[in-house]
């Protein structure tokens, strides 16, 4: 017969061994289900690499602009937090792309930028139009209709509507390095017309442009083009398909709220230029020359 000591021994041994699975499964069982509970609350904070578009985005503007406005604001809807980054936008787009962020804001939607990222639901709509003066009006339909007319462009925008009636000698293009020369060269008469976002034309000329000159200058009412802005989620990032739910989400409840258009509208200028403007747009038309 087995001595009391063997016996206990061997009972000893084996409760050893049943503790120490009970030990090992309670630990897999625990980092499984905490790993359950993080893919819910995964990612808390997003970082997002913006480039200086004002009045869209800016790291001068409060909220860093309206369109970062946004995105944060649909982001919190799901529970994330949005940190941005300020870049030359080159280097911002190739970070992004490389997974050095989580994405970038805001671009339009392109097949090449698709293959890098994931692109959510547009952000904003920019709606491009004419700037004119109030003496001088260029109704249209077609480019067809504006042979012969002097056109500013921003040196570093691609003008893909505009390209074609260059090439064909219909208009006349003239280049500035910045938005805001273009409005002074159109307000002195050096231009006929001025292609430009209408909000954020309408912020350079509450910001940037010399009221006297500013108030010289109104829009066509016909968009030359409207067009979608999206976040960019970089492929590379596993987490990147959530966050595009999550986004999509956020920016689907917001616009049933009713408040990207009325941040839009707020940030494009103060309501007593924008008014102005409008009455000057209303006035009769009178004979371009």
């Amino acid at each position: 017969m087995l001595s009391v000591a063997v016996v206990y021994r061997t009972m000893t041994i084996r409760a050893f061994r049943w503790a120490l699975l009970c030990a090992l499964f309670g630990l897999m069982w625990g980092s499984g289900y905490t790993q359950a509970q993080d893919d819910k609350t995964v990612p808390q904070t997003v970082v997002l690499a913006n480039g200086e578009w004002s009045p869209y985005l800016s790291k001068n503007l409060p909220y860093y602009g309206v369109a970062s406005r946004i995105v944060s604001a649909a982001f919190a809807t799901q529970g994330v937090r949005v940190k941005y980054v300020f870049l030359p936008w080159k280097r911002a787009f190739y970070m992004a792309g490389k997974g050095e962020f989580d994405g970038t804001l805001a671009w339009r939607d392109s097949p090449s930028r698709e293959k890098l990222f994931r692109m959510s639901d547009p952000v904003f709509m920019g709606k491009t139009v004419f700037f004119h003066t109030r003496q001088h009006r260029y109704p249209w339909s077609t480019l067809d209709d504006l042979k012969g007319l002097r056109v500013g462009e921003t040196l570093g925008y691609i003008y893909n509507h505009l390209a074609a009636a260059e090439q064909r000698g219909l208009i006349h293009t003239e280049r500035a390095p910045t938005d805001r020369l273009n409005f002074l060269k159109l307000a002195h008469g050096r231009i006929d017309l001025f292609p430009c976002d209408l909000t954020v034309g309408l912020w350079l000329l509450n910001t940037k442009v010399p009221p006297e000159e500013a108030a010289q200058i109104t829009w066509s009412p016909q968009p030359l083009e409207v067009v979608g802005y999206h976040v960019l989620l970089t492929r590379t990032s596993s987490r990147s398909r959530m966050l595009l739910q999550k986004l999509n989400r956020g920016l689907a409840q917001l616009r049933r709220e009713g408040v990207v258009q009325q941040w839009l509208k707020e940030a494009s200028a103060p309501l007593s230029l924008t008014d102005s403007l409008r009455s000057i747009s209303s006035a009769p038309p009178q004979s371009g020359g």
